[in-house]
């Protein structure tokens, strides 16, 4: 294999982004796009807004029922 002098390698700022970061080479300051990872649900409280009242989600289907009623995640502070 011949050796290809350094003027006339070709650059990495030619590739489009998606193959360089494939490729392990990234301009400083680049963003790498990560595939979702989807996450196990774990059981946790949610917050009625408007009277603090608490309520464990132990699933997703109930979580989801919380939220649509308007129960939130953070314990409403006292006035």
């Amino acid at each position: 294999m011949k050796a290809v002098p350094a003027n006339k390698k070709k650059s990495l700022g030619k590739l489009p982004t998606e193959v360089r970061n494939k490729m392990g080479f990234m301009k400083k300051g680049g963003n790498v796009k990560k595939k979702a990872v989807k996450k196990a649900f774990k059981a946790h409280m949610m917050y009625d807004k408007k009277t603090g009242k608490a309520v464990k989600a132990p699933t997703m289907a109930k979580h989801l029922a919380l939220k649509k009623k308007g129960y939130g995640h953070t314990k409403p502070r006292k006035k």
